[in-house]
């Protein structure tokens, strides 16, 4: 692929895609330094795509800049991370709520083939199709819920979290947690209970905040410090494919763990 290609707008959508689904998945670790001219020569961009991928990043709360045209890879305290997991208590229990209400019967349906593919990954105890089918699962309740100021404020929070929320997925027993959680949420929503949708989001966040909580020490959910690399960084942005959908760029969806 020529550079050309992946200049102007395409270059910086490849180069941010690539480096959150990199930072999401842990293959960049906290804390990490990003240099620029690698990232263009990985992936074949113009060396504003990235700086233009690394502004969006940093806004989004994924990234901090550093000196010239650098950045590292943030470091989330767990403190701040169940600050926003507390934020989605209540937004997430909003849409729930108006998806409930607003839904319509092949909406519903649609709801409800999602969740049945969540459970299904969750019986294969596979992890990275349970991530992404839940956030699938979310995204289609933020949709029904037909409220763009709410999914936008959780989609960006979220941002800042995905990297969180993957780790979580993958702690012992959290698979069958979060499938249970899910399935009661969709039960509720595509059953057309607000009141029971609203209190099974809630009970899902609160969910995840006890597993960060009880675990984020030993598993090294949060630290405020720089843990060693899991790869190059080179060898993790040029390894990357279409990132699991962290739904920071996108005002219409939500998220989930």
């Amino acid at each position: 692929m020529d550079v050309a290609a992946r200049s102007g707008a395409a270059g910086a959508t490849h180069v941010r895609n690539s480096l959150r689904r990199a930072i999401v998945t842990g293959d960049l670790a906290p804390g990490q330094r990003i240099v620029a001219e690698e990232v263009a020569t990985a992936l074949r961009v113009t060396r504003n795509g990235v700086r233009q991928a690394l502004h969006e990043l940093a806004a989004e709360g994924l990234i901090d800049r550093v000196r010239g045209s650098n950045a590292r890879v943030r470091v989330v305290p767990v403190g701040e991370a169940v600050e926003i997991l507390e934020c989605r208590l209540a937004l997430d229990g909003l849409l729930a709520a108006r998806a409930a209400v607003g839904a319509t019967e092949d909406e519903r349906r649609r709801l409800r083939a999602a969740g049945d593919r969540l459970a299904a990954a969750a019986d294969r105890a596979d992890p990275v199709d349970c991530f992404q089918l839940g956030d699938e699962v979310h995204d289609l309740i933020a949709g029904l819920a037909r409220q763009l100021t709410a999914a936008g404020i959780v989609a960006r929070l979220d941002a800042r979290v995905a990297r969180l929320r993957f780790r979580v997925t993958l702690r012992p027993g959290r698979l069958r947690d979060s499938a249970r959680e899910h399935a009661a949420i969709v039960q509720a929503v595509a059953g057309r209970h607000p009141v029971a949708a609203e209190l099974a989001a809630q009970a899902h966040v609160r969910s995840l905040i006890a597993t960060v909580v009880r675990h984020h020490e030993k598993e090294s959910l949060c630290r405020n410090e720089t843990r060693p690399p899991t790869m190059s960084p080179t060898s993790a942005i040029s390894s990357c494919s279409p990132p699991p959908s962290t739904r920071a760029s996108s005002s219409s969806r939500a998220t989930s763990a």
